[in-house]
């Protein structure tokens, strides 16, 4: 039976793994490179004036400045962590 698709792939990455890390690499370099070229820096400032949510902003703001900034806290909760992850370690 003839290998067909993801058999025939793997075997060539099998034998040829320079091969292909040095195409993973390239890849990689070039996502890199892209990005960079069309998007220098993220901004997460976002203006979409005569929204309703626009006007709700603007209203928070006036009214409790401090509500209306960004911000948020991320809990990790598991049964198997036995130490606090700030915790120092000991």
């Amino acid at each position: 039976m003839a290998r067909r698709g993801l058999g025939r792939l793997g075997g060539f990455c099998a034998r040829h793994p320079a091969a292909v890390i040095a195409v993973w690499l390239l890849v990689l370099v070039s996502a890199l490179a892209g990005r960079h070229l069309a998007a220098p820096t993220f901004s997460d400032q976002v203006s979409l004036p005569g929204t309703a949510s626009h006007t709700g902003a603007d209203l928070l703001a006036a009214s409790m400045p401090e509500a209306g900034r960004p911000g948020g806290k991320v809990v990790f909760h598991t049964d198997f962590c036995r130490t606090s992850l700030t915790s120092p370690r000991p």
